[in-house]
């Protein structure tokens, strides 16, 4: 018997709805403390920065005899990309942290099936057991039968 949970995928579907709001919400609420804005959105959002622009001049160097114009980023727009990743981040921890809930679930799930799979052969193999001491009882007892018949026969042919 398998059963199919359908709860689990409406909170899956529920989950994905109201992921980016409440990741929004994190990141504005972050964003208010001056050490959190500080250390996980403006360095952060700074190192993206550098590192787009790096891909960017690297892509740039092939296409011309490169000009080499290193901007620099300012606060708010640092904070801006550290929000977006932040954002990201929150959403992809949410989202892996329901596959990991829905993997232990079918995995639960497959260990119940394989352990009434597991009962139903060992009932069946004691019933096999059970069906083969009654088959070899029903031979001893035909033997014991057939045995006593040709006394019987013989006792009759022996009295005149």
């Amino acid at each position: 018997m398998h059963f199919h949970f359908p709860v689990l995928s409406l909170m899956n579907q529920f989950f994905r709805q109201i992921t980016k709001p409440i990741s929004k919400r994190i990141v504005k609420y972050a964003s208010d403390s001056p050490i959190f804005q500080r250390y996980f959105l403006l360095i952060p959002g700074k190192f993206y920065y550098k590192l787009e622009n790096s891909v960017k001049m690297i892509e740039r160097e092939k296409d011309s005899a490169g000009k080499n114009d290193k901007q620099m980023i300012s606060n708010e727009k640092a904070i801006e990309i550290g929000s977006e990743l932040m954002m990201e981040t929150v959403i992809f921890v949410l989202l892996a942290s329901i596959m990991v809930l829905e993997w232990q679930r079918s995995q639960w799930t497959s260990a119940v099936q394989e352990k009434k799979f597991q009962e139903n052969m060992n009932n069946l193999q004691e019933l096999l057991h059970e069906v083969r001491q009654k088959m070899a009882l029903n031979d001893r007892m035909n033997q014991t039968t057939q045995e006593l018949l040709r006394e019987v026969e013989k006792s009759i042919l022996k009295k005149p």
